[in-house]
């Protein structure tokens, strides 16, 4: 499971841009909101971090006027924060996708972008069709059906005779035609 979020986290990251506002609660360190880095990312990075807790927001190096960098601050993280414009609207979001929307849908068709496009779904999954009906059919085209078959497909064992018949072996295509 911890393997599956960190690789959607890693499949992400490059199309999330990060805004900086007065009101940023993003994380100093670990979030990139440094053209596109995190500032755990830039060398010398302890210069400025060794100054706060690991889950400090970025809001603590802002004020009115603008950023506030610390003094001993290695010289090219001075320069790449202070090139980073700051956002005074506090109702702009902190985090948008790459396209400048900041929708769910937007993750969603960039995340499945790759996987094979489906011809089947207008058959499976229509509104005027009973919920238990488009499930049993998604079951059985992807391989889903607890039938001998898929269960001796998955290392456990049962008989492999279909049980009505007690003839041939229990496929799909003989359980259902």
């Amino acid at each position: 499971m911890w393997k599956s979020i960190c690789s959607s986290a890693n499949f992400a990251k490059p199309n999330m841009n990060f805004r900086v506002t007065v009101n940023s609660m993003v994380s100093l360190k670990w979030d990139h909101w440094c053209g596109g880095r995190s500032i755990s990312d830039f060398d010398y990075h302890q210069s400025l971090l060794k100054h706060f807790p690991d889950n400090a927001p970025l809001n603590l190096l802002l004020n009115e006027a603008g950023w506030v960098i610390l003094n001993g601050c290695h010289e090219g993280i001075s320069n790449a924060i202070s090139s980073i414009p700051i956002l005074r609207d506090g109702s702009v979001p902190s985090l948008v996708w790459a396209d400048g929307k900041h929708y769910f849908a937007s993750f969603v068709k960039d995340f499945y972008k790759f996987d094979n496009e489906v011809t089947w779904h207008e058959f499976v999954w229509h509104k005027h069709y009973a919920l238990r009906y488009s499930i049993f059919g998604w079951l059985s085209l992807v391989g889903g059906l607890k039938i001998a078959y898929n269960l001796i497909r998955r290392n456990i064992l049962v008989d492999p005779k279909c049980h009505f018949c007690l003839d041939t072996h229990e496929f799909l295509s003989h359980l259902l035609f």
